[in-house]
């Protein structure tokens, strides 16, 4: 199966102040996910985990990073690892 055939899988990671640790929370899909952009704030209070101490607290979008994987040419894989910080409910 050639690279242009094979199925895409997409993928969201949440990390908090670094990518160098495992990420908060990730989200997977079968289709490509909306845009973030750094300044976007994300409201965690319906995840089942990945939650801040605070429910007066948001996510800030500080940091994009986009790795586009291939996996053995089974699938490719575009991961958006989205870096944040916690920010203050308005």
């Amino acid at each position: 199966m050639t690279s242009e055939n094979i199925p895409n899988k997409f993928r969201i990671e949440i990390y908090e102040n670094s990518y160098v640790n495992d990420p908060t929370i990730a989200f997977y899909a079968a289709t490509p996910f909306l845009t973030v952009s750094v300044g976007d704030h994300i409201d965690p209070t319906c995840w089942s985990h990945g939650q801040p101490d605070d429910p007066k607290k948001l996510f800030k979008v500080i940091g994009l990073r986009h790795l586009i994987i291939n996996t053995l040419d089974t699938h490719n894989v575009h991961s958006l690892s989205v870096l944040v910080e916690l920010t203050e409910k308005n």
